[in-house]
């Protein structure tokens, strides 16, 4: 871990995301508070940001219980609530797998997805492309697990952890992806977004779409070389 990692620090991270309040071209720079644990600083990597922590200024700020002075601005209702208003339905693609994840972590993530508003949920495991500069990264610091191309490509399809991540090892990262697709698919959560769907889209075609999604995806899962291998939840993480 950096020297310069503190823990108590918060980043300001130069991401930029459309807004609904400012000026000029619609675009403006937003805060991201990384994992409490962790909470972000000015020398932590910017794809390890994790979308559903950055914070839009039109959002309402939402204190973290435990972490004094600290808040959450996440303008999911808003958000999902301004494309439901037309029908269309939210689909949200997210990344797990990155360095200094925990348990704690992903107990967050899956609340959030649960009550987010998003229709349908792809969660996908990090995985470094040729010609991205993850992967120049990962190379560069020698800490790829499959690189006996090209019987290796095989595992770089989003589902398997193809890199040595920092802070965390591999199994944890394949049973927070069990545990957070268990809150998504498991009775009531999945019912209830379900039916938060088809009343926020009020449109059958859009809403059979989302539906469709979350079968598949569910199959997907289910489907998976890690869903009998590790476990769906964290003893000490009862959600």
């Amino acid at each position: 871990m950096p020297e310069s990692l503190d823990p108590g620090q918060e980043h300001l991270s130069r991401i930029r995301l459309p807004t609904e309040s400012v000026a000029g071209d619609g675009w403006d720079y937003v805060r991201a508070t990384h994992r409490p644990e962790i909470a972000g600083h000015r020398g932590y990597p910017q794809h390890l940001s994790p979308p559903c922590l950055q914070k839009p200024r039109f959002s309402r700020p939402v204190p973290i219980p435990g972490h004094a002075g600290r808040v959450l601005n996440l303008g999911r209702e808003r958000t999902t609530a301004a494309v439901h208003k037309h029908g269309i339905g939210v689909f949200g693609a997210f990344i797990i797998g990155n360095d200094y994840e925990s348990p704690a972590y992903y107990k967050k993530l899956s609340q959030f997805l649960t009550h987010s508003g998003i229709d349908s949920v792809q969660i996908s495991i990090l995985t470094p492309l040729p010609g991205t500069g993850l992967m120049e990264q990962m190379k560069k610091e020698d800490r790829l697990v499959y690189q006996d191309f090209p019987q290796d490509w095989d595992k770089y399809r989003f589902s398997y952890t193809v890199h040595e991540p920092q802070g965390v090892i591999a199994n944890t990262i394949y049973a927070g992806d069990n545990f957070i697709k268990d809150r998504l698919y498991s009775f009531p959560r999945y019912q209830y977004r379900i039916l938060k769907s088809l009343w926020n889209l009020g449109n059958m075609t859009s809403f059979y779409a989302a539906y469709k999604f979350n079968k598949a995806l569910k199959k997907s899962w289910k489907s998976s070389h890690y869903f009998n291998k590790f476990p769906f939840n964290f003893s000490h993480m009862d959600a």
